[in-house]
Protein backbone atom coordinates (compact mmCIF):
# COMPACT_ATOMS: atom_id res chain seq x y z
CA UNK A 1 0.00 0.00 0.00
CA UNK A 2 1.27 3.46 -0.79
CA UNK A 3 2.22 5.52 2.28
CA UNK A 4 -0.19 8.32 1.39
CA UNK A 5 -3.17 6.01 1.95
CA UNK A 6 -1.92 4.34 5.12
CA UNK A 7 -2.93 7.05 7.62
CA UNK A 8 -6.51 7.28 6.43
CA UNK A 9 -6.74 3.49 6.07
CA UNK A 10 -5.67 2.98 9.68
CA UNK A 11 -8.22 5.54 10.87
CA UNK A 12 -10.95 3.72 8.95
CA UNK A 13 -9.96 0.38 10.45
CA UNK A 14 -9.82 1.92 13.92
CA UNK A 15 -13.38 3.17 13.55
CA UNK A 16 -14.75 -0.34 12.90
CA UNK A 17 -12.64 -2.15 15.52
CA UNK A 18 -15.11 -1.42 18.32
CA UNK A 19 -17.90 -3.04 16.30
CA UNK A 20 -16.03 -6.32 15.86
CA UNK A 21 -16.78 -9.28 18.12
CA UNK A 22 -13.92 -10.86 20.07
CA UNK A 23 -11.20 -11.77 19.05
CA UNK A 24 -11.42 -8.58 16.89
CA UNK A 25 -10.29 -10.13 13.60
CA UNK A 26 -10.93 -8.19 10.41
CA UNK A 27 -12.56 -10.10 7.57
CA UNK A 28 -11.49 -9.58 3.97
CA UNK A 29 -14.71 -7.62 3.42
CA UNK A 30 -13.87 -5.29 6.37
CA UNK A 31 -10.46 -4.54 4.86
CA UNK A 32 -11.87 -3.96 1.37
CA UNK A 33 -14.61 -1.68 2.72
CA UNK A 34 -12.09 0.35 4.74
CA UNK A 35 -9.88 0.75 1.67
CA UNK A 36 -12.84 1.84 -0.47
CA UNK A 37 -13.91 4.33 2.23
CA UNK A 38 -10.34 5.63 2.36
CA UNK A 39 -10.23 6.18 -1.39
CA UNK A 40 -13.60 7.95 -1.36
CA UNK A 41 -12.53 10.19 1.54
CA UNK A 42 -9.29 11.19 -0.18
CA UNK A 43 -10.98 11.89 -3.50
CA UNK A 44 -13.69 13.94 -1.76
CA UNK A 45 -11.44 16.07 0.45
CA UNK A 46 -8.17 16.15 -1.52
CA UNK A 47 -9.34 15.54 -5.10
CA UNK A 48 -6.80 12.72 -5.48
CA UNK A 49 -5.43 9.62 -3.80
CA UNK A 50 -1.87 10.93 -4.17
CA UNK A 51 -1.51 13.12 -1.10
CA UNK A 52 1.97 13.96 0.19
CA UNK A 53 2.73 12.89 3.72
CA UNK A 54 2.35 15.80 6.10
CA UNK A 55 -0.57 17.29 4.16
CA UNK A 56 -3.07 16.12 6.75
CA UNK A 57 -2.72 16.39 10.56
CA UNK A 58 -1.11 13.58 12.48
CA UNK A 59 -3.45 11.28 14.40
CA UNK A 60 -4.54 12.96 17.62
CA UNK A 61 -3.82 16.53 16.48
CA UNK A 62 -6.69 18.96 16.09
Amino acid sequence: MVPELMGFYILNLKSITSKLPAPKVFTEIDLINALNDTKLHMETYFGTTKVKLGTFPKVGER
